[in-house]
């Protein structure tokens, strides 16, 4: 699975740790994901944050479609259950 986020600017950050919480509880329990990947731009400070925060752990880089430079991370559900 590939999983993407959007928050808007000044969100409380335990009600975003919250729902992205719930997202992959949901992701790994009901659809059975064996591993949830993400691709950050590399300028998404925060969003990198909350990704690392999440327990996501850094696999390479990238770069989009559009050109914007990414990094890349990875969940796994075995990382997740801990």
């Amino acid at each position: 699975f590939e999983g993407h986020y959007l928050f808007r600017p000044g969100a409380d950050r335990r009600d975003v740790m919250d729902v992205c919480r719930g997202a992959l509880t949901i992701t790994f329990t009901r659809y059975g994901a064996s591993a949830i990947v993400g691709h950050v731009p590399a300028d998404n400070v925060r969003a990198r944050t909350i990704t690392r925060a999440l327990g996501f752990t850094r696999q390479g880089t990238s770069v989009s479609a559009s050109g914007r430079s990414c990094v890349d991370y990875v969940l796994e559900r075995a990382q997740w259950a801990i």
